[in-house]
């Protein structure tokens, strides 16, 4: 049934659809339609597969270093629409837990996404909290909701597969009844649990407890500010990196060129590994950037096609790009010399995000716009003594040595990062305004990203910027909210300029 039901909706849409005529305002709905119920059934078939991994024994965990209360933030965020679209709060609490530990961040993030999806589920007034807090060892996850709530001997079968609290509940509310047994098992595999507190009428509170593993936090990746793109726009981000693609689906081809073609990458598409190999044949070594590769194509397959091109160009990035999302897949990939994997369906940002990690260069400098370059006007202006005080020339300062410490001392991943950094947040203090006006803990939470991120690239005036905005959000002075837009908006205009200048100075024409 949980199957059927959204691949109806697929079928019977998409027959619609077809019967529109190109210009009907109806066309759109039914695409946002499609889409929706592609999504879930998405989710229900990974469900699926990861409840038949588990319970086979071939899904292992990967620790690695990461930032717990940022994994929180980037979790809430994802819920953050649903709940609001529901008229809930979501909320989160961060006590005093170490900046890194070592960790599954994937499996964790699965594990908080769905147990605060229930929340927002199963809430209908007011809202859901997740607290992280630590102690005798351990850290603790806890995701408490004002909803429905259920009796003590039901709260044991929730975490059965394929069971709900009762069966009223598939009915109501919908699900597959995997999704806290898999999290649990995801927990025991972690060396923790999932504890349950519940009554009924009285909401529920899942806690994921996890052994606690300190770790270095200068091991932390440095782009973990920036590790999640935003929603993708119109603003292109891989401005001319030179990307060979590899993909015997013409769908799958046709939505890598729409893609990366609206992101300003050159692309070359082949069929298969042996079309390939031609290409980089004809474009010699050095021309591509990244090569964004199928696994299974006829005449050459993926793994073949990646060890003869790394035997022509062994430090070529081979990101491998296939419908298979089991380990022994992903191991398959590494031992061919493939550097990253992403299962298909992929999403949009997932492969802007791959490209511009992996490409050996970064993207070409843009112009600021004419907006932000009107900014940089004002920003010279003298000040009167009722206007707020505008960042000066002066302002812009980027410590390159600090910067380049952080990146391990490799300079092409500095590169790459502070080019990012420009395309991404030209439009920082509109975007931050639009939040203004219907949420301001959003807004708080740009101002947060911009102070860590920023910073971490050198950016130190930029960065106490955003500081001084992001207390003004959080004591709500509306006055001093509006000072720090129009300084950062100055200091943020005019550290572009420095960046693009060295950027200038650094890639190779």
């Amino acid at each position: 049934h949980e199957i059927r039901t959204p691949l109806h909706g697929v079928l019977g849409l998409a027959q619609l659809g077809q019967k529109l005529p190109a210009g009907d305002p109806q066309v759109q709905t039914v695409l946002e339609r499609i889409t929706r119920s592609g999504r879930h059934l998405l989710g229900v078939i990974n469900d699926i597969l990861d409840f038949s991994k588990i319970d086979a024994g071939k899904l292992t965990i990967d620790k690695c270093p990461l930032d717990p209360r940022q994994l929180a933030e980037d979790t809430v965020a994802m819920v953050e629409e649903r709940a609001t679209a529901k008229g809930l709060t979501l909320t989160l609490q961060c006590e005093q837990t170490p900046s890194a530990i070592m960790g599954d961040a994937l499996r964790i993030r699965q594990i908080l996404i769905n147990l605060l999806s229930n929340g927002v589920k199963f809430t209908n007034q007011g809202g859901v909290t997740l607290t992280l807090s630590m102690g005798h060892g351990h850290l603790y996850f806890a995701v408490k909701d004002t909803g429905i709530g259920m009796h003590a001997d039901a709260q044991e079968r929730v975490f059965s597969p394929f069971e709900q609290a009762d069966g009223s509940t598939s009915r109501r509310f919908g699900g597959t009844g995997l999704g806290l047994s898999i999290s649990r098992k995801l927990a025991l595999l972690m060396g923790g649990d999932i504890r349950l507190h519940s009554n009924l009428g009285e909401g529920a509170t899942f806690t994921l407890v996890i052994p606690l593993e300190e770790a270095d936090a200068s091991a932390l990746p440095l782009t973990a500010h920036t590790a999640a793109l935003p929603e993708l726009d119109d603003t292109p981000r891989l401005n001319g990196i030179r990307v060979l693609a590899a993909d015997d689906v013409d769908i799958n081809r046709e939505i890598l060129q729409g893609l990366l073609g609206q992101q300003q990458a050159e692309l070359h598409c082949a069929e298969n590994g042996k079309q390939a190999l031609q290409i980089h044949s004809e474009k010699g070594p050095g021309y591509f950037d990244v090569v964004l590769m199928d696994v299974q194509m006829p005449v050459i397959n993926g793994l073949q096609a990646t060890e003869l091109l790394l035997m022509r160009e062994p430090d070529l990035p081979v990101v491998a790009l296939t419908a298979h999302a089991m380990a022994e897949e992903r191991q398959r990939c590494a031992e061919a010399g493939m550097v990253d994997h992403l299962a298909k369906p992929f999403e949009p940002a997932d492969v802007v995000r791959l490209v511009l990690q992996h490409s050996r260069r970064a993207p070409q400098p843009f112009a600021v716009p004419a907006a932000a370059q009107g900014a940089s006007t004002a920003a010279t202006r003298p000040a009167s003594s009722t206007e707020p005080a505008i960042a000066d020339a002066s302002d812009a300062t980027f410590d390159q040595i600090g910067a380049l410490k952080r990146c391990g001392g490799q300079d092409a991943l500095l590169r790459k990062l502070v080019a990012r950094f420009c395309l991404e947040q030209t439009d920082f203090v509109p975007r931050c305004q639009a939040l203004l006006a219907q949420d301001k803990e959003a807004a708080r939470r740009a101002a947060h990203m911009m102070k860590g991120t920023s910073g971490n690239l050198g950016l130190s005036r930029l960065s106490q910027h955003a500081e001084a905005l992001e207390n003004a959000l959080i004591n709500q002075d509306n006055a001093h909210i509006a000072h720090c837009l129009t300084a950062i908006q100055g200091s943020l205009t005019q550290h572009i300029g420095l960046i693009q200048g060295w950027l200038a100075e650094q890639v190779p024409a």
